[in-house]
């Protein structure tokens, strides 16, 4: 939910609060979990379902290299990175 209002923009950056609280509470209640990946960074940050989905606490800025990636992923992610960076350049 998105609220928009007045003219100094408190509702709307209220609604947008509200809306990340409900979202986290509604994944919390499934069981499903969040994760980011900077590319750029090679960087990996997940809360703290995710972290027990895979038997391991919340983390920030871990290397790429160091998450559990099912075997049979990893080619498919090294190969969509490495195109990835080939058209950075």
């Amino acid at each position: 939910m998105l609220v928009s209002g007045g003219n100094s923009g408190g509702a709307a950056s209220g609604g947008i609060h509200m809306h990340h609280e409900l979202l986290a509470a509604a994944l919390k209640g499934i069981n499903v979990g969040t994760w980011r990946f900077d590319v750029d960074r090679d960087r990996v940050d997940w809360d703290e379902v995710t972290g027990s989905l895979l038997g391991m606490t919340a983390v920030e800025g871990l290397a790429f290299s160091e998450i559990p990636i099912h075997p049979e992923d990893v080619p498919i992610i090294t190969g969509s990175l490495a195109l990835r960076r080939s058209l950075q350049h």
